[in-house]
């Protein structure tokens, strides 16, 4: 694997993936090595540990994948009442992606709040514009705008409010559920200080897009493209095909991570949905006519919870990338890992996904050989 990396690029910019790809490679599989105990595991393809029909593998593979920015605006308004209440409004949607907590968790930390007091409201068209989820790019396109939507909310609760209070704007800070004065020493509970509103409400909007994002200065905020390394650990059944994911190593580079628990649930889920296309999912089609044979769920296999594996995700917090999609990056190599594996326990590929009992046990009848 590592003969094969690419090389980093002086001429890229120095936090940029072109500039860093081979390090962050090399440090992924490292941790990988480590987190799957690799070194004791691995052996000559075919030539693993067995127990009665069972045969033991081990495989790695690695993937790369944009997530960048989308290149329609996303909007974002966040809006402070004096009764200290908070709503971020934004069209964008959640998917079950955890965009509603991502969203809480910037604005709540540009405010000194807790993200549990931030009213989200999403998925109203009136809520501005949003680019559709694809691609990986709702969160570093959403959560951008939120930011620049809560500190333009910010500002403008120091603009109204600093005169009531005879305060500059300019010497005026946040910190958690207060507002400070730096020059004086004074500082505010934060419902107190957003009650000299009075018949007011501070307001921002927060605006981001691929074309923002590429301006000078941002790439700290978003930027794109980010890689992971995962390693799958199995047994294969000689007698009957059936192959068994036991432990996935899934270890990704995402940027500035915003929400760890969501993040790692997103890596998670990745590795859940190619373990299904590696083993499980399958559109046939009759040849002739293209039609789908297996039109309906009952014929169309889900791995379940008793198929699933150990997962374990390793993060690589890198803030000064800036907000880098997840989604989509982890589902990518793990079907080539579990295919790795099996190779590795039988000395023989299996060639077509998914790896199915009469798929391995074909591809052994044809020359295949276990030792």
């Amino acid at each position: 694997r590592r003969k094969n990396l690419p090389p980093n690029n002086p001429k890229a910019p120095p936090n940029s993936w072109a500039a860093r790809r081979n390090t962050i490679y090399n440090e992924q599989i490292d941790i990988a090595v480590q987190l799957s105990g690799w070194k004791e595991k691995w052996h000559p393809p075919g030539q693993g540990k067995q127990t009665g029909p069972y045969r033991h593998g081990i495989g790695m593979a690695l993937h790369t994948w944009g997530g960048f920015a989308a290149g329609q605006p996303n909007e974002c308004f966040v809006i402070i009442g004096r009764d200290g209440r908070i709503v971020a409004r934004t069209s964008t949607q959640d998917l079950g992606t955890g965009q509603r907590t991502v969203t809480a968790v910037v604005v709540a930390e540009i405010l000194g709040q807790d993200p549990a007091s931030i009213i989200t409201e999403i998925g109203e068209s009136r809520f501005g514009l949003s680019s559709g989820s694809g691609g990986s790019t709702t969160c570093p396109s959403q959560a951008p705008a939120a930011l620049r939507a809560a500190q333009a909310a910010r500002d403008d609760l120091f603009q109204k409010v600093a005169p009531k209070v005879q305060a500059n704007p300019a010497d005026l800070a946040i910190a958690p559920g207060k507002v400070v004065d730096r020059k004086t020493g004074r500082e505010w509970p934060w419902k107190e200080f957003c009650a000299r509103l009075g018949m007011e409400e501070a307001r921002g909007r927060g605006e981001w897009s691929l074309g923002i994002a590429n301006e000078p200065g941002n790439e700290t905020i978003s930027s794109g493209q980010v890689g992971g390394v995962q390693v799958a650990e199995v047994s294969v059944d000689v007698e009957t095909g059936l192959v068994r994911v036991h432990h996935i190593v899934a270890v990704q580079d995402c940027g500035l991570v915003v929400n760890r628990l969501t993040c790692e649930s997103q890596v998670a889920g990745g590795v859940i949905m190619g373990l299904n296309y590696a083993l499980f999912e399958e559109c046939i089609r009759d040849r002739a006519t293209g039609r789908q044979l297996n039109a309906d769920m009952e014929f169309y296999k889900l791995g379940g919870l008793g198929d699933m594996p150990k997962i374990t995700v390793h993060l690589q917090d890198m803030p000064e990338r800036g907000v880098i999609g997840i989604g989509e990056p982890p589902v990518i190599s793990t079907a080539a890992a579990v295919g790795n594996a099996v190779f590795n326990a039988l000395g023989v590929r299996v060639p077509f996904l998914p790896l199915t009992p009469w798929r391995v046990l074909q591809a052994l009848a044809q020359g295949g050989k276990v030792r």
